[in-house]
């Protein structure tokens, strides 16, 4: 009940991740590098609004992972600009044996590498950027509301606009912020989907009828990257258990094709010339 009410609150949020962030300084002082081989970090990073919190419950799930709380995002919502590198490297490298992590991470190969030197755990979930553009809509509208993008998609008139807006991005460049359309988004982060030591995870197939199977390919991820002496179904099933989606404070309704529903003709009409080969290539058809 505590977490649920401290999740669901951003102040509280914060300032319990802080206290976490603490505590891991004192851990990491005490670690040494075989550590990292024997109880892997795990990284979930994750494209905006792609179902990171489905896949972070199922990782924290496992007996031996930690949260401190640690979020890592190339582009913040406040002020809505690119990291540099070296911060976001820097960040990556602060994690601990046994943490689990959230973000939002461009690819890049220093960070690709920074990763496999640690033996980071490291997981990419996306999902049909059909439905992305939905969802990043509703939340920069209603949930997000210290974003810099927030009182833009709150000024438009309708839910129309709002979508069209998450679709096309501020191609005019009229607001000042940088915000590209969603394939020129997407693309800062597609080459973790081939990242030989990542494993990249569809949404649609955590939620979906083949889900236990989908986690166990995830738990055996894991354990790819530590000694841990778990069996893997057991973990599996006690992961799949673990699945609340209603617990996330970014939580609406996570389906899958919602875009079927609510995609007007000049969305899709838009939507197919912006990014229509892009979401084919990864895997999104009709």
């Amino acid at each position: 009940m505590l977490e649920e009410i401290v999740n669901r609150n951003n102040i509280l949020r914060k300032m319990y991740d802080y206290s976490l962030q603490l505590k891991k300084l004192h851990i990491k002082s005490m670690i040494n590098k075989e550590a990292y081989f024997k109880n892997s970090p795990i990284l979930v990073n994750s494209f905006p609004k792609s179902g990171t919190h489905l896949l972070y419950q199922v990782l924290k799930s496992i007996p031996s992972v930690k949260s401190y709380g640690t979020f890592i995002t190339s582009m913040p919502a406040l002020p809505h600009k690119k990291v540099n590198n070296s911060k976001i490297n820097k960040k990556i490298q602060s994690l601990i044996p046994g943490e689990v992590a959230r973000g939002h991470i461009f690819y890049e190969e220093l960070y690709a590498e920074s990763l496999s030197t640690m033996n980071v755990s490291n997981y990419f979930i996306y999902r049909d950027l059909r439905d992305v553009v939905i969802s990043e809509a509703h939340y920069l509208t209603n949930m997000l509301r210290w974003h810099s993008l927030h009182p833009i998609f709150k000024n438009l008139k309708n839910k129309e606009q709002r979508i069209l807006f998450a679709i096309t991005g501020d191609f005019e460049n009229k607001t000042g912020i940088y915000y590209p359309n969603i394939a020129e988004r997407f693309n800062h982060y597609k080459f973790w989907i081939d990242d030989e030591s990542t494993l990249a995870i569809r949404f649609e197939d955590l939620i979906g009828d083949n889900q236990y199977n989908k986690i166990k390919e995830i738990i055996k991820h894991y354990l790819k990257h530590s000694t841990i002496d778990i069996d893997p179904a057991i973990l599996t099933t006690w992961a799949q258990n673990h699945i609340l989606p209603e617990k996330s404070h970014t939580y609406r309704k996570g389906k899958k094709r919602k875009w079927k529903e609510t995609l007007s003709e000049r969305h899709l009409d838009i939507f197919n010339q912006i990014a229509g080969e892009l979401n084919r290539d990864i895997g999104y058809s009709d």
